[in-house]
């Protein structure tokens, strides 16, 4: 994973990881979700630009959600590209996640009406 782009919109924080997801990348990722506490009114994990994700990325996401579930934050994943979604099928991660086509559905979900 080169990077991890970070934006906040209407009160909710935007993370858009690019490149691999596994175990030498995770850690990056796992940080920044373990820090955001009430900064946001809700998270959007953008994987557009992830094409690759290890069971080591899948249990990072697992317990983003369930952190952010205790905090009564909505967690959203969105635009995930098709390998990443078919490990997410083959999980079975698609029934248990929250997952949105595109950006505007995911924000939608969390801040309803938005433009």
């Amino acid at each position: 994973m080169g990077k991890i782009d970070e934006t906040c919109e209407r009160g909710v924080l935007v993370l858009a990881p690019a490149g691999r997801l596994d175990a030498d990348t995770s850690p990056a990722l796992e940080a920044r979700l373990g820090t955001v506490d009430d900064e946001a009114n809700g998270i959007i994990l953008d994987l557009g630009a992830t094409e690759y994700i290890s069971s080591a990325g899948l249990r990072v996401i697992l317990a983003a959600a369930r952190q952010n579930m205790v905090a009564g934050r909505p967690f959203v994943l969105c635009r995930l590209v098709p390998a990443v979604m078919d490990v997410f099928h083959m999980t079975g991660f698609h029934h248990i996640l929250t997952i949105q086509p595109d950006l505007e559905a995911a924000m939608n979900r969390i801040v309803p009406g938005s433009p």
